[in-house]
């Protein structure tokens, strides 16, 4: 196996294009689809098994890798790609960003032809921009669908507010010319922890829960959330004022569950089908007795960059 060696190398990828050592470095995928290893302290070549199971020619990247294609930024410890399969294995402090988020792992995959990466443990996300920021047990960012996924014990966080389910499916869009939040589709056990803001009793939420939500995001100057619709055995608690003062707890719960919001502000909650509903005293504000099953802040698992 022959192997260079520099501290810094620019090197459009034959590595990731399947180009050998003298060839000219025009990238088989096309102008617009080059990555290039912007620095690496190894570069070697040879036959591994690919995560296929197939022996296939690999090229690999040692030691601080970092790699770009578009306005994707890669970096990690050892950037292996295999040249049939058409997918680069990427290990060790897994990190890949853009403009508009950062996403990190321990170890995964990225597919160059369809700029798709997948991030196989332990993942850790944010947004800048939206205030959010987010971890999972697996992670699926798809660049060309403008759609980052999180698999397994997913939890996302904007400011103080919580959203955890199975699975969490962030829409992207182009707004005001940057990337923003569109939509959040939330899957398997879904459940949005809201901060009471009209009390000044520290650690109030209103809870919702339910087997699917989709929050929608304004698309406005003035960001915030526009409506929330849970299906499938919705159920909702929230906190009642009257002029300020506290009036008691609604519990609301049906097959369906719409709220619609103005300046980030409720102004509806409907429930449809199988609807069914009591308001507590206002003694029940705050009382763990009536938090909907599975309510939990996870404040302390928030991730830190």
């Amino acid at each position: 196996m022959n192997t260079s060696r520099t501290p810094v190398i620019i090197f459009i990828l034959g590595l990731l294009c399947g180009i050998g050592s003298g060839a000219s470095h025009t990238c088989a995928l096309g102008e617009d689809k080059k990555i290039i290893l912007q620095r690496a302290d190894t570069v070697e070549g040879g036959d591994r098994i690919s995560p296929s199971g197939k022996k296939e020619p690999a090229r690999s990247a040692r030691g601080q890798v970092v790699m770009e294609h578009g306005e994707i930024r890669l970096t990690c410890d050892r950037a292996t790609e295999f040249m049939e399969s058409g997918l680069v294995e990427l290990e060790g402090n897994l990190r890949i960003s853009d403009p508009s988020m950062e996403v990190r792992s321990r170890r995964g995959y990225y597919y160059p032809g369809e700029e798709k990466g997948e991030l196989l443990e332990h993942v850790r996300g944010r947004m800048p921009l939206e205030s959010l920021s987010a971890l999972a047990d697996k992670a699926l960012i798809e660049n060309g669908r403008d759609r980052i996924w999180l698999f397994d014990n997913a939890v996302a966080w904007h400011g103080e507010e919580q959203l955890s389910a199975d699975t969490i499916m962030v829409q992207l869009s182009m707004q005001q010319g940057k990337r923003r939040i569109e939509q959040i589709t939330a899957t398997g056990m879904a459940f949005l922890c809201i901060p009471d803001t009209v009390s000044a009793t520290a650690g109030l939420y209103n809870q919702l829960k339910g087997e699917k939500m989709v929050i929608t995001l304004s698309g406005s100057a003035e960001r915030g959330i526009s409506g929330i619709d849970v299906e499938k055995q919705g159920e909702l608690l929230y906190n009642t004022y009257d002029n300020g003062t506290p009036s008691g707890v609604n519990y609301t719960s049906g097959t369906i569950i719409e709220m619609r919001f103005t300046a980030n502000t409720l102004q509806s909650v409907t429930a449809r089908h199988n609807v069914t509903g009591r308001q507590y005293p206002a003694s029940f504000i705050g009382s763990e007795e009536i938090n909907l099953p599975g309510f939990r802040i996870r404040e302390t698992e928030k991730p830190t960059f």
